[in-house]
C-alpha cells in the first residue's frame, strides 16, 4: 500500500490496525470459527539434488499464497522431516469450506499443450505392462504414495490414484473389499487387480487394472441408523389443474381444500378412514384398498411436504392436519410408527490407496509447452462482443510452438488447463507468431474463470496431504 502523500504514515497504520485486528475479532467470534493443520509431503522423486532446496521453499511460499487467498488468521507454515520424507505443516483459523482451501493448495490445472497421439494396436497390454512394472517397485520398497503421484503425472487421462479413509467393507467396491480385509497394514497386494468397471447407461465398460496398499484396519464399534418411518393412508382431495389430477376433477382450489377440512371433521368424529378413502380420494392407485400407500414415509420417497407431515405423526392411528402438496390436499392417517433407533456392533474398518490403470485408448500426450512459457493472456470482444481469449508465449515457448506446429502439420494439437481441453485445431501452417486463441468462453464470467486458470502458478513438485488436525 502506497501513501499518496496527503494521509500520514501514522493514520494509515491506525487504519490498517482497526481493519486488520478488528477482522481477525470477528472472524475467532465466529462459531464456524476453527483452528487447522494440515501436514503436505512433498514429492522430490524427480527432483535433482541441487534443485530440491529451491522447490521446496518454492513450494512452501505457493502453499502460503494460496491459504491467504482465502479469510484466513494467524497462517503459520513450518518445514519437517518425518522418516527422511519432507513435510511442509500449514496452521491456519478460518471459517472458511476447509475442503475448499484443501482443493485450492492442491490445484495444479495449469496450461499444457498436447498432441493427439496415433494409438498402438496392443496399448491395453503397453498399459498393463506399465502398471506391472510400478507393481514390482512398490514391492521392491518405493514409496506408495510419491510413486502413485508420479504415475498419474505421466498419464493423467488414463491413471488415477485414490485414497479411502476408515471404510467397512459395505462401503467398498467387492473386487478390493475381499483382498484388503485379508491383508496386513502396510502392505501392497502382490498381484494386479483386473476387472471391469460399469459406467453410466449410455458408457460402455471400461477394463481397469489396479494396485493396492492398505495402511490401517481397526476393529470399531459401528452404529448402524435406522431412521423414523411411518407406514400410511390418506386421502386426496384434488382440484383442477392440480398435478396428475384427472379430467373429472373439476372442483376448484378452494372447493377441494373445503371439501378436505369436512373429511377431516368427519374422520376426527370418528368416521371409518378407509371407507372415506373409497369414497372420496382422488389417488386412484390406492382408494380402493383404503388409502394405504405401499412404501412408508421416511425414505424421501414422497414430495417433502408430504413427508414431513407423515413423519410429524407420534402414534398410530393418529391423523395429520389438512397438508397441501402440489397434487392437491391430503388427510393422512399414521397405521404404523416405528421410531427412530440405533444399534451398536464390532466391525472391522480400513484405510488404503489404490492406483487404477484404465485400460483405454490414448488421446494426447504432453508437449514440452506449458504454463512456464506463459507471457500474456488477454481477453478480448469481437464485433457481436462475444468473448474470445488470445495467449502469447514468450521468445522461449514461440521457439517451441513453432517446432510443435511445424512437426505435427495437418494433425490436431490441443490447449489444456489441468484435464480440461479449452481448444483444439489442426495445423494448417507453422505457428510463428506464439499466439493461440481460444473461442471457447462465452461470457465474460468463463473467460475471467479461463484466465484465472491460465495464470495458475504450477506448485513445483507434488504435495501429498498426509494429516490433518482440527480444533
Amino acid at each position: 500500500m502506497k501513501s499518496s502523500g496527503k494521509i500520514s504514515l501514522g493514520l494509515i497504520v491506525s487504519i490498517l490496525f482497526v481493519v486488520v485486528f478488528s477482522g481477525c475479532s470477528d472472524i475467532t467470534k465466529s462459531k464456524n470459527y476453527k483452528s487447522y493443520k494440515l501436514k503436505y509431503q512433498v514429492n522430490l522423486t524427480n527432483v535433482p539434488d541441487e534443485k530440491k532446496e529451491q522447490v521446496v521453499k518454492r513450494t512452501q511460499s505457493l502453499i502460503s499464497k494460496r491459504i491467504n487467498s482465502f479469510d484466513v488468521a494467524n497462517v503459520n507454515l513450518n518445514r519437517e522431516s518425518e522418516g527422511g520424507k519432507t513435510v511442509i505443516a500449514a496452521e491456519f483459523g478460518s471459517i472458511d469450506d476447509i475442503n475448499k482451501i484443501k482443493q485450492e493448495i492442491l490445484r495444479n490445472d495449469t496450461l499444457v499443450v498436447k498432441t493427439q497421439v496415433e494409438v498402438p494396436e496392443d496399448y491395453q497390454e503397453i498399459l498393463k505392462a506399465k502398471a506391472q512394472t510400478t507393481l514390482q517397485t512398490l514391492l521392491d520398497g518405493a514409496d506408495f504414495e510419491s510413486t502413485a503421484q508420479n504415475e498419474v503425472l505421466s498419464d493423467p487421462e488414463r491413471i488415477l490414484f485414490s485414497t479411502g479413509e476408515d471404510m467397512y467393507r459395505d462401503e467398498i467396491k467387492e473386487v478390493f473389499a475381499e483382498k484388503l480385509f485379508d491383508m496386513e497394514p502396510g502392505t501392497i497386494y502382490g498381484e494386479l487387480i483386473e476387472y471391469e468397471e460399469i459406467g453410466g447407461p449410455l458408457a460402455p465398460p471400461v477394463s481397469v487394472a489396479a494396485i493396492i496398499k492398505l495402511t490401517d484396519k481397526k476393529e470399531v464399534d459401528r452404529v448402524t441408523e435406522y431412521p423414523k418411518e411411518v407406514k400410511v393412508s390418506h386421502i386426496l382431495i384434488a382440484y383442477k389443474d392440480a398435478m396428475r389430477a384427472s379430467e373429472e376433477v373439476t372442483r376448484t382450489k378452494e372447493e377441494a381444500y373445503a371439501l378436505a377440512e369436512e373429511i377431516k371433521k368427519r374422520v376426527d368424529d370418528g368416521e371409518d378412514f378407509a371407507l372415506l378413502a373409497r369414497e372420496y380420494s382422488d389417488d386412484a392407485s390406492n382408494n380402493i384398498n383404503g388409502g394405504v400407500l405401499e412404501s412408508p414415509a421416511g425414505h424421501e420417497i414422497y414430495v417433502e411436504k408430504f413427508e414431513e407431515a407423515a413423519l410429524g405423526l407420534e402414534e398410530d392411528g393418529q391423523i395429520s392436519e389438512v397438508t397441501e402438496t402440489r397434487f392437491g390436499y391430503h388427510i393422512i392417517k399414521a397405521d404404523k410408527v416405528t421410531p427412530y433407533s440405533e444399534e451398536s456392533h464390532k466391525e472391522m474398518q480400513v484405510s488404503f490407496g489404490i492406483l487404477f490403470y484404465a485400460l483405454i485408448e490414448p488421446k494426447w500426450e504432453n508437449t514440452e509447452l506449458t504454463g512456464e512459457y506463459l507471457k500474456k493472456a488477454e481477453t478480448f470482444y469481437d464485433e457481436d462482443y462475444n468473448p474470445y481469449t488470445v495467449i502469447t508465449f514468450n521468445n522461449e515457448g514461440k521457439a517451441l510452438l513453432e517446432k510443435i506446429t511445424d512437426e505435427n502439420y495437418n494433425e490436431i494439437i490441443g490447449v489444456f488447463t489441468g484435464q480440461k481441453l479449452r481448444t483444439s485445431f489442426i495445423v494448417e501452417e507453422t505457428n510463428h507468431s506464439g499466439e493461440i486463441k481460444i473461442l471457447q468462453p462465452s461470457t465474460t464470467k468463463e473467460a475471467d474463470e479461463l484466465l484465472e486458470a491460465l495464470y495458475l502458478e504450477p506448485l513445483p513438485a507434488p504435495i501429498i496431504l498426509i494429516e490433518e488436525e482440527t480444533a
